[in-house]
């Protein structure tokens, strides 16, 4: 039997169907965000778009050039142009904070210093102590295995000597 006997239609229909769910799939989408965003969508302005600055001289009507040389508006007429201005660069830090003199900036640096090299000398301490205490547990462990190494050593021994009278003397069934 032919296999396509019912000709293209059944694909047809599929494709038919599937572009249909896909068109209904996206329209509810595109419903829900509607709703969670409204109508009032401002569409994005690249920087490219923006007239560079400065003055620019051209031979068109007034009307032309102002709006040529105007930042582009929103949809409810208020100006993008501070979105894309360049970030202002914050006024320098001051040398020394508010109402601090020299003097008492560098006891505060010193009292600083001081307190940082005690922490780090408490710091050195405690892992030179930390370090000993790890050598020593280190070292009782090595003796405990050479006691234990010595204690098998002795078992093993008196084992052989077990076993080598027994050779002399085997036991007797009767």
């Amino acid at each position: 039997m032919h296999h396509f006997h019912r000709g293209p239609r059944r694909f047809l229909w599929f494709i038919l169907g599937g572009v249909a769910a896909t068109w209904w799939l996206k329209h509810k989408e595109m419903r829900a965000y509607e709703r969670y965003t409204g109508y009032c969508v401002q569409k994005p302005v690249l920087p490219a778009v923006l007239p560079a600055p400065g003055p620019e001289i051209n031979e068109t009507s007034p009307s032309q050039s102002q709006n040529q040389n105007a930042p582009p508006r929103t949809y409810w007429g208020g100006n993008t142009q501070a979105q894309y201005e360049a970030p202002r660069a914050s006024p320098p830090p001051a040398a020394m904070p508010f109402g601090w003199n020299n003097q008492q900036w560098e006891e505060e640096k010193e009292r600083m210093w001081a307190m940082g090299r005690q922490a780090g000398d408490t710091m050195s301490e405690l892992s030179e102590t930390t370090l000993e205490n790890v050598l020593s547990t280190v070292e009782s462990l090595k003796a405990k295995v050479a006691e234990h190494r010595a204690e098998r050593e002795q078992q093993r021994k008196l084992f052989e000597q077990q076993m080598q009278e027994q050779k002399k003397e085997p036991r007797h069934y009767v």
